[in-house]
């Protein structure tokens, strides 16, 4: 089952069609949801990026595509609650990672 509030908020968070490059913010999910939910919100987000980060060690023979795609579905995996724009922020954060 898909969950919307989350995955918006990992949109949001990366501001997926605002920055030229996934730039966290957390006022940006704290403005959407309110404080309390928000900070509910961060908390599963700052989970779901620690496995991200996680996955930088496991993808050093790919190039900037194929990782991004390999990010994305890794992550589809771990999180199937995540609605495919979500997955694609996460992607698009862990490419740019991946890239430095």
């Amino acid at each position: 089952m898909i969950d919307e509030e989350l995955s918006l908020a990992v949109v949001r968070y990366y501001g997926v069609g605002v920055e030229f490059y996934p730039h966290s913010d957390k006022t940006r999910v704290i403005d959407e949801f309110g404080e309390e939910k928000g900070m509910v919100l961060l908390y599963k987000i700052d989970k779901i990026l620690n496995e991200l980060d996680g996955l930088l060690r496991d993808c050093s023979n790919y190039t900037l595509n194929g990782v991004t795609d390999w990010a994305i579905d890794m992550m589809k995996k771990k999180h199937p609650e995540l609605n495919e724009q979500a997955l694609k922020a996460l992607g698009w954060a862990f490419s740019f990672a991946w890239w430095k």
